[in-house]
């Protein structure tokens, strides 16, 4: 596939940041973006593509209700599934939460680098 192929299948509008201590009503969340969220349910899926569905978005800075609509669903696993779901309308409230996951998820990847930049000035001394 060439580069020019890969950023037309590529339908992104927002870059995804990974998520370790971010939870939701459907699931696990395993990445968020400023439009929407990807997760990952156990069983059944109660929604379908195009659904709109209200979900509870839990972090530590708190918990957001926000509306969105499932833009693809697919079975992850045995007896699960994965989700991606669009914000319909972010709230305010709903873009600080996004910002403090963002915030807090760039400082843990800054922790990261800067202890193995440490360990290998250790290593080479």
């Amino acid at each position: 596939m060439r580069v020019h192929e890969q950023a037309e299948d590529n339908r992104r509008r927002h870059g995804r940041i990974r998520c370790e201590l971010v939870s939701c009503s459907l699931g696990r969340v395993l990445d968020v973006s400023a439009s929407g969220v990807r997760v990952r349910g156990k069983g059944r899926p109660s929604i379908r593509v195009d659904d709109h569905v209200t979900m509870t978005l839990s972090c530590p800075a708190g918990e957001v209700v926000a509306l969105l609509r499932c833009a693809r669903l697919q079975r992850a696993g045995l007896f699960g599934f994965e989700a991606g779901l669009e914000f319909v309308q972010p709230t305010p409230e709903l873009r600080r939460m996004l910002s403090f996951i963002a915030q807090t998820n760039s400082a843990a990847e800054t922790i990261v680098s800067d202890t193995a930049r440490a360990m290998k000035r250790r290593d080479a001394a």
